[in-house]
C-alpha cells in the first residue's frame, strides 16, 4: 500500500490520505447544510465556472495531472493501516449524510405538493 511507481507518484495510502484530508473538511460541511437546510437552495450562481470546473474532472485521453496544495500533498509521510480505516469512516459518513439529504429533499417535495395541492 506504500508502493510508488516512481519517487513523485503517490501511493496508493497516500492517495487515500489526500482524500482524508479534504475529506475532514466537507463532510462536517456538507452535514452543517443538511442541519441547516441550506443545502436545497445553494447552487453555483456562475454557470461558466460551473461547466469549467465539471469539465476539469472529466476523463481524458490524456491523464489529468493536477496540481494539489502543499498542504494537503502526502507524499512521503510515513502511513499506516489507520488510512484506511479513516477512509472507511469518512465513507460511511458520507452515505449517511446521503441518506440524510434524500430523506430531508423527500419531506420538502412532500410539503410542496401538499400546499400546492391544497391551492387548487
Amino acid at each position: 500500500m506504500n508502493f510508488r511507481t516512481s519517487e513523485n507518484s503517490w501511493s496508493i495510502l497516500e492517495c487515500l490520505e489526500h482524500l482524508n484530508f479534504y475529506g475532514n473538511f466537507y463532510l462536517p460541511e456538507i452535514e452543517n447544510r443538511i442541519n441547516e437546510n441550506q443545502f436545497i437552495a445553494t447552487r453555483f450562481q456562475n454557470w461558466i465556472f460551473r461547466k469549467l470546473f465539471a469539465s476539469m474532472m472529466l476523463p481524458k485521453e490524456k491523464l489529468n495531472k493536477m496540481k494539489t496544495l502543499k498542504i494537503s500533498n502526502p507524499i512521503h509521510n510515513l502511513l499506516d493501516k489507520s488510512v484506511i480505516d479513516e477512509f472507511i469512516k469518512q465513507q460511511n459518513k458520507m452515505l449517511e449524510l446521503l441518506e440524510k439529504a434524500k430523506r430531508l429533499i423527500g419531506r420538502k417535495l412532500k410539503h410542496q405538493l401538499v400546499f400546492q395541492n391544497s391551492l387548487n
